[in-house]
């Protein structure tokens, strides 16, 4: 927060004589959620969603009052889909989801693989970042598809 703080200072002090003023993600955020949700990814497959909330919960106590948190969001049938969304209030933006749901395969699939998305913009958002080791060897990614 201390970051995003000077952040904007920095910015109203050369950006001060424009009359609008649009709103800033904080792009601290962002490097920080990857590398938390690259390690809730590998805890998910070692020690289940639980474990992998409650270290999520940890690392991300206080994203600051701009952003808003969701926890465990299911679909209509009860399952989880998202364990965890970040959205930034004054834009509405979504910045961060972790989900489970299906990922740019080929072959095709209907399987579900747990994933992240990470980016202040809708075409960033819409790249499926995800573990090798979640992907059986079969399946090849596509260009919106990032496997580490």
């Amino acid at each position: 927060m201390q970051l995003e703080k000077e952040h904007e200072t920095l910015h109203n002090e050369i950006d001060g004589d424009q009359t609008t003023i649009t709103p800033r993600i904080a792009p601290i955020l962002i490097p920080i959620a990857a590398a938390a949700a690259r390690v809730a990814l590998k805890t998910i497959v070692k020690q289940g969603n639980k474990i992998a909330t409650k270290y999520l919960k940890n690392k991300l106590k206080s994203v600051g009052k701009k952003y808003k948190l969701e926890w465990n969001v299911k679909n209509s049938k009860g399952k989880i889909t998202s364990l965890l969304k970040i959205t930034h209030k004054p834009s509405k933006t979504q910045i961060f989801r972790l989900d489970n749901g299906k990922l740019g395969l080929k072959p095709g699939t209907n399987d579900w693989f747990w994933h992240y998305h990470i980016g202040d913009t809708k075409g960033k958002m819409s790249h499926h970042y995800s573990l090798r080791s979640f992907v059986p060897s079969k399946y090849k990614p596509l260009s919106n598809t990032t496997l580490y």
